[in-house]
């Protein structure tokens, strides 16, 4: 798939710091493709630059939790050179969530 950077499931916010870009997301928002769906915020709306720091969480009921599903569904997270993030799950696993940049 060509990631410029590649994470699993999601990456620390380290250092506490203050969300820039909150947004949470419905399984219908995600593109389906060939063999992944994806789900992708613009480096023009989340503002966070071309090395952001993302979290996504999965939403359970009225809460949102962090480990979203087996590691055979986990959520691939990359960056584009332009500060693009596009998640990434397995064709028919998309999610109800949350994506939090910094």
């Amino acid at each position: 798939m060509g990631y410029a950077k590649l994470l699993l499931v999601a990456k620390a916010m380290g250092g506490g710091g203050t969300p820039k870009y909150v947004s949470t997301f419905s399984g219908s928002e995600w593109i389906e493709g060939e063999s992944y769906d994806t789900f992708t915020v613009l480096a023009s709306a989340h503002g966070c630059g071309t090395s952001p720091v993302v979290d996504v969480y999965e939403e359970d009921g009225s809460s949102y939790v962090k480990e979203i599903g087996t590691p055979s569904e986990a959520v691939l997270i990359s960056v584009n050179s332009s500060g693009d993030v596009t998640l990434s799950v397995e064709k028919g696993k998309a999610f109800q969530g949350k994506v939090i940049i910094v």
